[in-house]
């Protein structure tokens, strides 16, 4: 049976959708059969002679997986979707608390900058008083993200109202001590929605942990993951025979990769897994640039659902997908999920998103990154450190251009990074070497 093709012709503006939830009136075509849909590009009504994997939206091809590797991949798999706020605007608008925790409002936080002295006005009106006018009506969160108000720290009963009347009479001094006690009382760190979502296999360095590692998850279930291989082999497969041109250059970028940083015989370093998860209409980001999303889903075999389509809305089309599709799609377009729902509501959908990190293309070999983590660890340990404070996570600012680690390398015997490390060294120095 010919493969069905579509050629659209119309792309409508959907940035404005990024963070809300999408339902049916986001798309007019819902595909549940095997399907290739192509963008639209500027061209006459027929012409299909500049379509191609650069041009392609998505291919879907139903039941190209059996029973039993669906089952490998609930097993393996199901576990890695954990309670996340790391999604961001995936997440969806903020619901009324996080965690049982209130959300620092838009208003709260305009205030606090009035009464900190990091906002003002350029005419004599009473900035806190404009705060009120311009804010109050909306005093809800904004944005996907956010700060909360830590319960064991915020004394029971506050009014923020209450205490910006209290403190706007005080002095400087005394209004400056009142505004710092209050900025203790909130969380450093940003959240969003608490979504089930986890990442199975490896993953790339960042600031705060600055080493090419196994993810936490792979770690502590190495039996379990590995009994997934099998499954991830077969996307990987189906992605060589769909999508070719795209399949080899995610290939060769993964070729320059140490092997242990491979799924299986795979072209992926990373599964993204979501567990009854409805994600909010989002860009995905993070992956290989010349590669292309790969995603399936599986389940128990047991908690059915309905709905969970994943709507294209700048196209105006969705797709459903089920246990044993593979759905190749561009995850750089806005897409996201329809309503999730069943009979008595008892459901449960893992949706696996397999795709190579970019930035794991930065890993050096997996004993130079475990090296990394343990220079990390030991300066992390050392409470002689004149730079350790209490919860320091061992990083500082140009510590892998020290001669601590160019000592740590050697004592390592990773002396050829070392010998790189120090020629680089003479050479920013203009050293004739």
């Amino acid at each position: 049976m010919a493969i069905k093709q579509i050629y659209l012709t119309e792309q409508v503006p959907a940035d404005h959708l990024l963070g809300t939830f999408l339902d049916d009136s986001h798309y007019d075509t819902l595909i549940a059969e095997d399907c290739d849909i192509y963008k639209p590009i500027y061209r006459k009504k027929g012409d299909t002679a500049n379509d191609g994997e650069q041009n392609l939206l998505l291919k879907f091809r139903r039941n190209v997986f059996s029973p039993e590797l669906v089952k490998c991949a609930y097993g393996g798999l199901k576990e890695a979707a954990q309670a996340s706020q790391n999604r961001g605007i995936a997440a969806g608008p903020r619901t009324e608390k996080s965690t049982g925790r209130d959300w620092v409002t838009l208003i709260q936080e305009k205030l606090l900058d009035v009464l900190s002295g990091t906002a003002s006005t350029i005419d004599s009106s009473d900035p806190i008083q404009d705060v009120y006018d311009k804010y109050e009506s909306d005093s809800s969160q904004v944005g996907p993200r956010g700060s909360v108000w830590m319960t064991q720290k915020r004394p029971t009963g506050f009014d923020c109202n209450e205490w910006v009347h209290k403190t706007k009479k005080l002095s400087a001094a005394e209004r400056t001590k009142e505004v710092e006690q209050v900025y203790d009382w909130i969380s450093d760190t940003s959240y969003a929605n608490p979504v089930n979502s986890g990442i199975a296999g490896y993953f790339d360095r960042y600031p705060r942990i600055p080493y090419c590692r196994t993810t936490a998850y792979t770690a502590a279930n190495t039996q379990s993951f590995e009994s997934a291989i099998p499954f991830i082999e077969a996307v990987s497969d189906q992605f060589k025979a769909l999508i070719p041109g795209r399949y080899e250059a995610q290939k060769e970028a993964m070729a320059h990769l140490d092997s242990s940083f491979r799924v299986g015989n795979s072209v992926y370093t990373t599964i993204t897994v979501n567990k009854t998860y409805r994600t909010a209409a989002h860009r995905d980001a993070g992956d290989l640039a010349e590669g292309f999303g790969n995603l399936t889903c599986t389940w128990d075999g047991v908690r059915g659902w309905e709905g969970a389509y994943l709507v294209f809305p700048a196209f105006r089309c969705a797709v459903n997908v089920r246990p044993g599709d593979m759905l190749a799609m561009d995850v750089h377009e806005i897409h996201g999920n329809t309503p999730i729902h069943s009979e008595n509501g008892d459901h449960e959908r893992i949706s696996i998103v397999c795709y190579m990190r970019e930035k794991m293309a930065n890993c050096k070999s997996k004993a130079y990154e475990e090296a990394r983590y343990r220079f990390v660890e030991t300066r992390r340990l050392d409470k002689t450190r004149s730079e350790w404070f209490d919860k320091w996570n061992g990083v500082s600012t140009g510590m892998w251009d020290t001669d601590e680690w160019y000592k740590f390398l050697l004592d390592n015997g990773l002396h050829e990074y070392a010998n790189a490390m120090n020629t680089k060294k003479a050479v920013n120095a203009g050293l004739d070497i």
